[in-house]
Formats: C-alpha cells, sequence, structure tokens
C-alpha cells in the first residue's frame, strides 16, 4: 500500500487509521484495536483479510531458513515462541514472558543463526521476539519494561513499522499524547516490513493475494465513509466535493506532504486558501461550520509544512489560525508549542503542549 491512502484514513478517519496502521503481527493487538472502533469502522471480514495476509507473510519467510520449513520446525528459538504466544493466549503472560525470553537468548547462539540465510532476517525474526515479550510486559503492566523491549525491536529492525505502532500504543496507555503523536509520526513513514522482506513478499503468490484482497476492502470502507463524510459537509455530497477548487488543491498538498515535498505542497495550501474566498466556494457547503472545518485543513497542513521547513513564525502564524477555526483540534496546539520554544517563547508553547495534554484525541466535529 502507498503511503497516501494512509495519510487521507489518518486525516478523516483517525480511528480507523490506527486500525489500519496497527494491523499486524499478533492477534491480541487487532482485537484491541478493532474495539476502539465506531460500528461503520469495526469490520470483522477486514481483521479476517488482515489475518490471512499475516499468515501468508508467516509462510513466506519460511524462504529465510536454509532449508526451509524443515529449518524453521527444528529452530529452537521458533518452537519457543510459538509456546509463548499459546500461553499468552490463554492469559499467562508473566510464563509467556519468561519462554520469549528463553527464545530471545537462543535466536542468539550460533547455532541458531546458522540456520537463517541472512544477518537480516535473524534481525527481524528477533525484533518480532522483543516485540512479543515487550506486548507481555504490557499485560503485567509494566510499560517500562514494555518501552525497553519495543525500543530494542526498532534497534535490531529500524525499517519496521511495527515496533514503532507498539511503542506509540504504550505512549497513548500512558496518556503521554506527545510521544505518541512523535513515534506514531515515525510509523507512518516506515514501510510494513523491512526491505528484505518486502522484496521477498512481492515474489510470493500467496501474500500479494492475500494482500490485493486487504487492500481492496479498505478501499470499500473508506469510499462508503468518504461518501458519508461529503455528504455531511457539502450541499450536494460527492458532486459538491468534485466541484470544489479547494479540496483539489488541498489533496494536491496532501500529496506531496506524503512525499516530504514540503515546500511544493505549501504552494497547494496557499492556492486551496485562496480558492476559498470565491463565493462560489463557499454556496458549496452546507453550513458555515462545515466550510470553516474544511478551510481550518489548509493552515493546519501548511503549518505543519512551515515546521518541517524551519519557518517557525509562519508556522505559529498558521497554526494560530487553524486554531481560531477549529479550538477543539489537539494537534495544532502540539505543533504550534514546538515552534514556539524553537522561537524561544518557551512559556507560551510549554502552555500549548499542556492544553494538548489535556484535551481529547481528535476526532470530526458533528455539524
Amino acid at each position: 500500500m502507498t503511503l497516501m491512502p494512509f495519510v487521507c484514513v489518518s486525516k478523516r478517519y483517525p480511528k480507523l487509521f490506527q486500525y489500519l496502521i496497527a494491523a499486524g503481527l499478533s492477534a491480541a493487538l487487532l482485537v484491541g484495536a478493532a474495539s476502539a472502533l465506531p460500528p461503520l469502522e469495526r469490520n470483522n471480514k477486514l481483521m479476517e483479510l488482515q489475518s490471512a495476509k499475516v499468515d501468508a507473510v508467516t509462510k513466506a519467510f519460511a524462504k529465510c531458513y536454509v532449508h526451509g520449513e524443515a529449518d524453521r520446525a527444528k529452530s529452537p528459538a521458533y518452537n519457543l515462541a510459538k509456546e509463548g504466544q499459546k500461553l499468552m493466549d490463554s492469559g499467562d503472560a508473566q510464563k509467556s514472558y519468561d519462554v520469549y525470553t528463553k527464545a530471545i537468548e537462543s535466536l542468539q547462539k550460533p547455532e541458531e543463526k546458522a540456520l537463517m540465510t541472512s544477518q537480516d532476517a535473524i534481525n527481524y525474526r528477533l525484533a518480532n521476539l522483543y516485540c512479543a515479550r515487550g506486548l507481555c510486559s504490557q499485560k503485567l503492566k509494566d510499560p517500562k519494561g514494555a518501552l525497553s523491549d519495543f525500543t530494542a525491536a526498532q534497534n535490531c529492525c529500524p525499517g519496521y513499522r511495527i515496533p514503532y505502532v507498539y511503542k506509540a500504543r504504550v505512549h497513548m496507555e500512558n496518556k503521554d499524547r506527545l510521544n505518541f503523536s512523535r513515534v506514531m509520526n515515525v510509523a507512518l513513514h516506515t514501510p510494513e516490513y523491512p526491505p528484505f522482506l518486502e522484496k521477498l513478499l512481492k515474489t510470493d503468490p500467496g501474500y500479494m493475494k492475500a494482500t490485493e484482497a486487504f487492500h481492496t476492502e479498505i478501499t470499500k470502507n473508506f469510499d462508503k465513509m468518504e461518501d458519508e463524510s461529503q455528504r455531511r459537509i457539502f450541499k450536494d455530497g460527492k458532486k459538491g466535493a468534485d466541484a470544489s477548487k479547494m479540496e483539489k488543491y488541498y489533496w494536491n498538498g496532501q500529496k506531496l506532504s506524503a512525499k516530504s515535498q514540503y515546500k511544493e505542497a505549501v504552494a497547494e495550501y496557499t492556492n486551496a486558501i485562496k480558492a476559498f474566498d470565491s463565493a462560489a466556494e463557499k454556496e458549496l457547503y452546507k453550513t458555515k461550520a462545515a466550510a470553516d472545518y474544511k478551510y481550518s485543513w489548509n493552515f493546519q497542513n501548511r503549518g505543519y509544512c512551515y515546521l518541517m521547513l524551519k519557518d517557525y513564525q509562519k508556522a505559529v502564524d498558521d497554526l494560530s489560525r487553524a486554531i481560531a477555526l477549529r479550538p477543539d483540534y489537539r494537534e495544532n496546539y502540539i505543533n504550534r508549542g514546538k515552534a514556539l520554544i524553537i522561537l524561544g517563547r518557551k512559556k507560551e508553547g510549554n502552555a500549548d503542549l499542556e492544553k494538548a495534554s489535556k484535551m481529547k484525541p481528535n476526532v470530526e466535529p458533528k455539524f
């Protein structure tokens, strides 16, 4: 999946985004993410398809053992991991933790490493074991232990999304919203799997088929919610959205921002802001609140781009405009706080970060 669908979903449907980006190697994580979703976003079929995708990855990874499945079957670390998962599924987190510790130790032995085809494969396997043990620590109410293991997983395999997602979840549970936002932003820009495995999976028919089915279901769900959102905001729903010049420029900006082309994105957001000055543009929206809501997106995203471009005063100016239009959006306070602190206005910046820490998660307003 390209980055853009994640960016689009994260802006419009944050809870669906949390589910999508968290989807990975743990059934427990899938269940935990799904339980947080509203009815429209809760989709058992999507979960089943993701599980099928994970099964395909597991099957394909056997190719990373010298003699395939035969070597994996005799791997002590692999068998210990299976035992640890069973214990975790049964609710015995402490015994599971102990077994995963043995698996980590086993995987670092020369005879175990000799079973695998590359150091990259060993690092990926080790990262997953650290993640599994970290989940045990979470279950045992040991957030420091969990963060330590998820950090170890990142160090083993930095180009792998799942450790960052797990780490972000610990920050979320600790109500450390600033670090949650920071780590989740890294997750957003980190591949689902490390490069060596991505290359392998692209040649695996089972994985490609499972992935296509998963993405098709995501698209169906996204289109359904997109249609509902457009009906709430525009008088003529999708027709109104298609007629909106501000929408066109805004999404151009989003595509560029997702590629870290911040200077080019600023130009598109600026065009979107100018487009809103038209009476014909304003006439497309159902209410002034709906229009201001959409208008605010341009300032908040242009402000973020200015932050990335280190033009901190312009970032503060835009984020202040966004906050004036939509004072309940937490991320704008976080980004403005960062910019203010860098500008030396620490009292104001810390006040923004403090306010953000007490705000509810970003949600779409009810019109």
